[in-house]
């Protein structure tokens, strides 16, 4: 496969699979799975940012490409026995390492949609502009 289209999805493995498409990645929409399910202190800070760290250069090569990048990671365990709806958002927001990313990469920002589905999920992704 020579060449991408908005209609093609491809699973890429690792980084080498990526560089290969990164010509055909401009401008589209990429959604990169990532494990950024990172240890944090009390008051909700990284505390490792292995994992992090781990991702940055794929992150990277992807916006070095122009593409529109969205992230999807899951954080925490929640325990619907022990905690309220709220207390669960909370504790399972990715806004720590929004944050962590933000920093690391040299962006003002690093958007952060509030679910991972649904129409806010769909705005922030449709408001990404290459290289975001």
């Amino acid at each position: 496969m020579s060449e991408l289209n908005t209609s093609v999805r491809v699973l890429l493995s690792d980084e080498r699979d990526l560089s290969r498409y990164l010509p055909s990645l401009k401008g589209m929409t990429v959604l990169l799975r990532a494990d950024l399910n990172v240890p944090t202190r009390e008051d909700r800070t990284v505390a490792d940012e292995n994992r992090i760290t781990a991702v940055l250069p794929t992150i990277t090569m992807l916006l070095g490409a122009g593409s529109k990048v969205a992230i999807a990671s899951h954080f925490g365990r929640p325990s619907p026995n022990k905690q309220t709806w709220a207390q669960m958002t909370a504790a399972s927001s990715l806004d720590s390492v929004a944050r962590v990313l933000s920093q690391r990469l040299g962006k003002q920002f690093v958007g952060l949609a509030p679910d991972c589905i649904g129409p806010k999920a769909q705005a922030c992704v449709a408001g990404l502009q290459p290289g975001q």
